[in-house]
């Protein structure tokens, strides 16, 4: 059963010894089993996937997340597994390696947070630290 919910998510990056955080908040829809959780929800707000589509699955320890809109992609977070995957946009395709460390989910049919932290990488750049935190409430 699908229901409505509010999503709010948390990211933060690290490049060295520059930190910027981004916070978004939007409504979405959310499927809950006892094998797999999905949370479909729009991207908003002045950032580079405003307007986009997002897609988060999670089932057997793994999360995927598929972006659709102005950026294309589709990130797979498995604690201690690396993960490569094409960033595109209008203006070309960025190969990206991502290498999760921790994932954490308490999401159950009310709803509930996931927390992942992972490296990214990109052709050639250094490698950027990253967190996303995920909370899901019914509305």
């Amino acid at each position: 059963m699908t229901k409505k919910v509010l999503v709010t998510i948390k990211n933060s990056q690290k490049l060295e010894n520059d930190v910027s955080e981004v916070e978004l908040i939007s409504e979405g829809e959310y499927e809950y089993t006892q094998d797999k959780v999905i949370v479909r929800y729009k991207e908003t707000g002045e950032n580079t996937f405003s307007g986009t589509d997002a897609t988060l699955t999670i089932e057997n320890g793994r999360a995927t997340l598929i972006r659709k809109g102005a950026g294309n992609s589709e990130m797979s977070f498995k604690e201690g597994i690396e993960h490569k995957c094409d960033y595109r946009t209008p203006y070309g395709s960025l190969k990206l390696t991502v290498i999760t460390r921790e994932m954490a989910s308490t999401l159950n049919e009310f709803g509930g947070d996931v927390s992942i932290s992972y490296l990214l990488y990109m052709e050639g750049a250094p490698s950027v630290e990253n967190s996303i935190k995920i909370n899901v409430k019914e509305i």
